[in-house]
């Protein structure tokens, strides 16, 4: 390669943005590495040139400081802090990182992403604006954020200029796939690709293509690729879709992938890959309540929200997702009156136990008994099954003891007769559990151990560690506590592997009370406070007035005699607002705790500590607990 006069020969050519003149550029990229053997090209590009020798250095977004220390100044190490502090500064030299905007800055570049295009266009502003400021602008960043500098081409002026650029040098079917991408928040796996993408498409190779092109980003997971837009590019992307005709036949095809997905996880959660479903779902989760808000916004579709709704609730009870869960189905319930009688039970008896779940164990029996009407009427055993099933736990909750055996012998019943092994375990599960509360401690053991044996065989894990549990509740009332502690760590482990909240909490609890019984106080306390802490992050709250009560237990027996009182007294007052008695075996277990603490404290003590405890709020109560 000849150099000018008196120059050294070139040895490094440096082609920026080639994505617009890709094929000219790599051309001459490739005439430059068979005439000059010692060049070096170093070519900045969305996509690659696709010439022999060349080596692809993914460029991706700038570092972000994950954790701030709340008011204080911070050092701001990470690229996408620095590169915003060193643009404003050039704008404003006196910018100066301060206790008071070290977080927005933070927060700012988080939710750019750590674009190094979207953090310059936004340093732009801090001429006019604070950081706090610009960050109550993210929203609009496409168009809020401009630069400033005249040298700039046009297209990076702002952010929505840049995609929109982009986007122009895509071929018409990938501007298609990339608009129905938008659907999904966050990330997404191969087989909802394909579904949104429609039959006609080779999905594949289109999303090659835009993975090619820097405009969807790939990892893997679990050894499958999963793929997500940018927040700013699934913002154009959402726009473009908008604007398409394309939108409602996109939508339609997100809601059948979503229901496909959903049906799938209905029947996976209750079988030997129950885990691996977890996780699954957890992965989806986002991509899914996006579908279902679609579904009730749209009046055609609801009856599918409906069905949706339903078909994760299986999920959302495992996650312990319960005021969320209830929300939905409540939602789906309410905005779904056309539907047919069979779909309107389901989803009243889904919205009823989670209702439950959540306490409110009047509003769950209401729903319960319009959802029977509907189920009796429509002739469906399982459901009707099913739903007196799940009747019988609110009835059974409310100490109805006669009525809830009732009930559930009714649906174990229709469950032997159309030979459902996991609903007759389900049933075995729930009628073992009302026999024990009313005292009938061998044929609750027998209905345990049938349902576990069931559950062994059918591969479900979630199961198996119910029935531990409900055995252990059995050798529990015995005073067999070696035997209880023993089924309840399987219990443990098994619940610990599925990541499933609301068992899990109340197997801790369980753990701690066998403890206390046996008189192994300190092993006790760190399975009730991890108990206790999962009970409110799930927002169970009849969980939590189980583990107050433990914890009234525990105080006793270390003692403390005034907080064990007071915290009996909040969870006596706590049951009384929300309906739920103490079982018999229960009350007996707490009228100790009241009786031994009142008689070690005596009278004005006894007294003030309870009136403490009627009138003390549920968060202040678990304050007294850590």
């Amino acid at each position: 390669m000849p150099s000018p006069p008196g120059l050294p020969a070139a040895r490094l050519v440096l082609l920026d943005n080639c994505e617009h003149v890709l094929d000219a550029c790599a051309a001459l990229v490739d005439h430059l590495a068979r005439t000059c053997e010692e060049l070096r090209v170093i070519a900045t590009s969305r996509e690659r040139l696709g010439i022999a020798g060349e080596r692809v250095w993914p460029v991706g977004p700038l570092a972000i400081e994950t954790t701030v220390d709340s008011g204080k100044a911070m050092a701001l190490a990470a690229g996408a802090a620095r590169l915003f502090v060193d643009r404003a500064r050039r704008l404003r030299p006196s910018f100066e990182v301060t206790p008071r905007n070290t977080a927005a800055i933070l927060e700012l570049c988080r939710r750019l992403e750590g674009i190094p295009l979207a953090i310059e266009l936004a340093a732009a502003r801090v001429n006019v604006l604070s950081v706090e400021q610009i960050l109550k602008l993210i929203d609009k960043r496409l168009s809020a954020y401009a630069s400033v500098d005249r040298n700039v081409p046009e297209r990076q002026r702002t952010l929505g200029a840049a995609i929109d650029w982009s986007f122009n040098l895509l071929e018409h079917d990938e501007r298609a796939l990339l608009a129905r991408l938008s659907l999904f928040p966050s990330g997404f796996g191969l087989d909802a690709v394909m579904a949104i993408a429609g039959n006609e498409v080779d999905a594949l190779g289109l999303l090659s293509r835009l993975v090619d092109k820097s405009l969807v980003s790939v990892d893997e997971r679990r050894g499958e690729a999963r793929y997500r837009l940018l927040d700013t590019t699934r913002e154009f992307a959402a726009v473009v879709l908008g604007a398409s005709g394309d939108g409602a036949e996109a939508r339609r095809a997100f809601i059948a992938w979503a229901r496909a997905f959903a049906g799938e996880c209905v029947r996976e959660l209750s079988g030997p890959n129950q885990a691996l479903w977890i996780e699954r779902t957890g992965d989806e989760h986002d991509a899914l309540l996006a579908a279902l808000s679609l579904s009730l916004s749209e009046p055609t579709l609801r009856a599918e929200a409906l069905e949706l709704a339903a078909s994760l609730a299986g999920y959302w009870q495992l996650r312990g997702y319960v005021r969320e869960g209830r929300v939905w189905l409540e939602r789906a319930a309410a905005a779904s009156g056309d539907a047919d009688a069979k779909l309107q039970a389901l989803a009243l008896r889904t919205a009823a136990a989670f209702a439950n779940m959540a306490g409110d164990v009047q509003h769950a029996e209401a729903l319960y008994v319009d959802a029977l009407a509907l189920a009796r009427a429509s002739g469906d055993a399982e459901l009707l099954g099913r739903t007196l099933t799940n009747l019988a736990i609110t009835l059974r909750d409310q100490g109805r003891l006669d009525e809830a055996a009732a009930a559930s012998a009714e649906g174990l019943s229709l469950f032997r007769g159309i030979g459902n092994d996991q609903l007759v375990s389900i049933a075995l599960l729930n009628l073992g559990a009302i026999r024990l509360d009313a005292d009938r401690e061998d044929e609750a053991g027998a209905l345990f151990a049938e349902c576990l044996e069931l559950k062994r065989r059918l591969g479900d894990r979630f199961g198996i560690a119910n029935a531990l549990a409900n055995l252990a509740s059995v050798a529990k009332r015995r005073s067999e506590w070696s035997e209880a502690r023993r089924l309840l760590e399987e219990s443990l482990s098994l619940r610990r592997g599925l990541a499933e909240k609301r068992g899990l909490a109340l197997t801790l609890v369980e753990l701690a009370t066998v403890e206390i019984g046996d008189g192994r106080i300190d092993a006790a306390a760190p399975y009730l406070a991890e108990g206790t802490a999962l009970y409110e992050e799930t927002g169970d709250q009849r969980g939590l007035v189980y583990a107050l009560e433990a914890h009234a237990q525990l105080a006793c027996a270390r003692g403390d005699y005034e907080r064990a009182l007071t915290l009996a007294s909040v969870s006596a007052a706590e049951r009384e607002r929300l309906g739920t008695p103490l079982l018999p075996v229960e009350r007996a277990s707490m009228s100790a705790v009241v009786s031994r603490s009142r008689e070690s404290l005596g009278g004005e003590k006894a007294d003030a500590a309870e009136r403490a405890g009627f009138v003390m709020s549920r968060s202040r109560a678990l304050e007294l607990t850590r």
